[in-house]
């Protein structure tokens, strides 16, 4: 049993540097604000972030060291809010920005760094922790600043902490949604490279039926005696697998595409199901897997739902039987589709033998496989999950069910529904 390599992995480094630019030209300002005060101490204290603190962490980030870089622009975040704080007296309620502080940490850091990310979260505690306890004690009087404006000093700060708060927290969703997509598009490229051999094996077949075709027909053309229905039967047979071909190539740039913004439209399961399996049927039958599909009566029930994206959802439930049937001697993948009164189920059984039950509560969640390393994405059945909730379904193992099996359930259209129960 094997974890997937890390997936977690964010490309954090544009938003790194935009972060530090940002917070460069804030320290900036200040220092230039406070000089003009006459808050000498802070100007000094922020100056020392401009013109060292801030060249030093791209200095670190430019040369590979991702994690240093980052715990020193923390490190650097907290010390103005502190040095701020103390140079005012503690008077201005500067330690709002301590709130946005951590924020900082989950935009710049892999998800997986626990270490950095105990760090973004550890230095404001800290940092009030020295605050309340040392007072103004650690510097002479007269370098701090009294502001005549105290109380409109705290009002900015409070506001400022607020929208930055906003801010980081919009950039952090944004975030997270960019990885998935970039998940769900890796998971997808993985799919279509496993299939690979058996579309180009898909297409190959009809295209050598073709060329054979031409041949007869090319000696038809130059013998007057040859019987014309024989001539239209060739081109008949030519116009089905032309036809063929092109479903397979449409079904390949319909799955290809990105469909995560495509609005959602009444679809009917089953061509969405037959648009996928038109090419990777030759597939599974190249390694001697028997797959299946059947439908309880005419299932023409339609869900609201985004067809690329259910397509991704069958693939991946196909591939992972694939994978986890090999070592049987008799190999088989069945796929049935029913209508409820509210949704349509659709089941995915392979010949295995269920999965472990130690297994059964992980194995839907994100980044846990049970494949050797190396090996499939790990993203499979997690982003499934995540697809299919957000059509509002539902996706589980059947856990009583002798072989292994995943069924999914997804809500019908609403007018099919109210037909239904009418």
């Amino acid at each position: 049993m094997t974890k997937a390599q890390s997936l977690t992995t964010q490309n954090t480094g544009p938003i790194f540097k935009k972060l530090v630019y940002s917070v460069w030209g804030v320290i900036f300002f200040y220092m230039l604000l406070y000089s003009y005060l006459g808050a000498y101490f802070s100007a000094a204290a922020v100056g020392f972030g401009v013109f060292f603190l801030t060249p030093l962490t791209l200095f670190l980030k430019h040369k590979g060291f991702r994690r240093t870089a980052r715990i020193l622009f923390l490190f650097s975040c907290n010390f103005y809010i502190y040095i701020t704080s103390l140079s005012f007296g503690h008077a201005v309620n500067i330690e709002y920005y301590s709130i946005c502080a951590p924020m900082v940490g989950f935009l710049i850091c892999d998800l997986d760094d626990f270490w950095t990310l105990g760090t973004a979260v550890a230095l404001p505690v800290i940092t009030r922790l020295i605050t309340l306890s040392l007072g103004t004690t650690i510097v002479p009087q007269e370098w701090i600043y009294v502001s005549q404006n105290s109380s409109w000093f705290a009002i900015v700060h409070f506001f400022g902490a607020f929208g930055l708060s906003t801010l980081f927290i919009s950039l952090f969703v944004k975030t997270m949604k960019d990885q998935r997509s970039q998940m769900i598009s890796s998971a997808k490229m993985s799919s279509l490279g496993e299939m690979a051999g058996g579309v180009a094996h898909e297409i190959n077949t009809p295209l050598a039926t073709m060329s054979m075709r031409l041949e007869h027909l090319e000696e038809s053309i130059q013998d007057p005696s040859m019987d014309q229905e024989e001539i239209l039967n060739s081109v008949r047979i030519l116009k089905l697998t032309t036809e063929r071909i092109g479903k397979i190539v449409n079904g390949l740039r319909f799955f290809a595409r990105e469909g995560s913004g495509d609005s959602m439209e009444p679809i009917i399961v089953q061509d969405v199901l037959e648009d996928t399996l038109s090419f990777c049927q030759e597939r599974f039958r190249n390694h001697g897997v028997e797959l299946t599909y059947t439908s309880k009566d005419e299932v023409s029930a339609k869900i609201n739902c985004r067809s690329v994206e259910i397509s991704q959802v069958f693939l991946n439930l196909l591939n992972n039987s694939f994978d986890a049937i090999q070592s049987f001697d008799k190999k088989w993948i069945r796929i049935d589709i029913s209508e409820k009164e509210s949704h349509v189920e659709i089941s995915f059984t392979d010949c295995g033998l269920g999965i472990p039950k130690e297994l059964q509560e992980k194995i839907l969640q994100p980044f846990f496989t049970t494949k050797g390393v190396g090996k499939g994405t790990g993203l499979g059945l997690s982003l499934s999950k995540g697809i299919i909730e957000t059509h509002s379904g539902r996706i589980y193992l059947d856990k009583k069910y002798q072989n292994t099996r995943f069924i999914l359930e997804m809500p019908k259209c609403k007018d099919e529904s109210l037909l239904a129960a009418s």
